[in-house]
């Protein structure tokens, strides 16, 4: 749809289809399927744009609005990027577990009681705007979490991918099965400073909210540890690397951002230092900068994320006294200039000593600085996971990241 009597627009049309399997004591207890249809508007006139979600597109009405807007000081810019592009990256497989989920029940077994969901998600995402682009982009994706539990104690795992694989979701709910092995009695600890290792669903977690203090939003309204920071300027221990990550493979992305730049991996973090916030076009003028390709109309936003791995094997950080941290919730921000900051672990929070289990310490609550964490990180696992978890829904890459002198305190 083309809109008359504005100086700029875009459209982005959303087809959404979604299964959600829930799994209650290794059974299916309930299969939902829905969809849904949508439009984001960005309009434009003068000083003066509006942007919001629609049902439908009344253009009256839309005008009427635009029209009773006061006038702002800064307002999307739309990139001259003009053409026709479509492509469909849903993989068959996630297509066929959403008319039949029959392969689901097989990968439930186990000694131990399996909680957790299973979701499928497939979009058709159409982008049109008032420079001559229309994409027409199709994806889907999968994301899995299971929680084991055995008498009083649980571990989770979860996983993230563009198509269905029976293997990778046995293997999700193998790995719960083998934290819940570590031990089987309670230990205690003290409020103090600890080294911890957190699990990849954990770096999801924080470094979802890294990255949004990286946004360029974020660090003109000073809502940001980043809000100083320039290129170069050291923000992390130098073993830290974190990335966007729009063009992943496994995770697949949007190949325009919502203004219609393409986007493009970039380093957000290298070796410890700052390399870029990112930047919509409106944000890039502020900045004297360009497009990062990571627009949000207002809120420039990562699509996914990515930590470098290190050398060591997960075993091999296993070592030492530590504190392993499976999960997290309940994050929040006191000071989001300064990243302060309180999450409280759950599940699969054990105390080592000496390289070997002590015991299930229950809930403690992380009460520290982000900047503090990404500066401490000591050591990363060669391995890492592609997650994404109901407190961390942005996708992304992760290793295990062992954290010395971490603040934590009983929950």
């Amino acid at each position: 749809m083309e809109f008359t009597g504005f100086d700029e627009y875009a459209t982005i049309e959303y087809q959404t289809k979604t299964l959600v399997i829930k799994v209650v004591e290794s059974k299916i207890e309930n299969v939902q399927r829905f969809s849904d249809k949508g439009y984001e508007v960005m309009l434009k006139k003068g000083n003066k744009y509006y942007v919001g979600r629609e049902k439908t597109l009344d253009q009256r009405k839309l005008a009427e609005i635009v029209n009773i807007l006061p006038e702002s000081q800064i307002s999307p810019i739309i990139s001259d990027t003009s053409g026709e592009y479509s492509q469909n990256k849903v993989h068959p497989t996630l297509e066929e577990l959403y008319q039949d989920v029959s392969a689901i029940p097989p990968l439930l077994e186990g000694k131990n009681p399996i909680y957790g969901t299973i979701t499928v998600t497939i979009v058709n995402r159409n982008l049109n705007t008032s420079k001559g682009l229309k994409s027409a982009e199709k994806k889907g994706w999968i994301n899995a979490y299971f929680r084991v539990k055995r008498g009083e104690f649980s571990a989770q795992w979860a996983h993230t991918s563009n198509r269905f694989e029976q293997d990778k979701l046995r293997d999700c709910v193998e790995t719960a099965n083998e934290l819940l092995k570590l031990s089987d009695r309670r230990a205690d600890v003290n409020d103090g400073k600890y080294t911890v290792v957190l699990s990849p669903l954990v770096m999801a977690n924080l470094m979802m909210y890294a990255s949004g203090m990286a946004s360029g939003f974020s660090a003109m309204t000073g809502n940001s540890i980043f809000s100083d920071s320039k290129k170069g300027d050291e923000v992390a221990s130098d073993v830290f690397t974190l990335r966007d990550i729009p063009d992943d493979e496994q995770i697949g992305n949007w190949e325009f951002d919502d203004e219609g730049e393409r986007t493009f991996r970039k380093e957000i973090i290298y070796q410890g230092k700052f390399n870029t916030h990112l930047l919509n076009n409106e944000t890039a003028k502020v900045f004297n900068a360009k497009s990062t390709g990571n627009a949000g109309w207002i809120y420039p936003r990562s699509l996914a994320l990515e930590i470098d791995t290190g050398t060591s094997k997960f075993h091999d950080m296993m070592d030492g006294n530590f504190i392993y941290v499976n999960n997290n919730w309940y994050t929040r921000f006191q000071n989001m200039a300064e990243g302060q900051f309180s999450t409280v672990t759950r599940d699969a929070t054990i105390l080592f000593r000496n390289g070997k289990p002590e015991g299930f310490v229950g809930r403690v609550r992380i009460a520290d600085k982000l900047g503090n964490i990404v500066k401490n990180v000591i050591e990363l696992s060669r391995e890492s996971y592609v997650v994404s978890w109901w407190d961390a829904p942005l996708p992304g890459r992760y290793p295990f990241a062992k954290i010395d002198n971490v603040s934590l305190t009983r929950a």
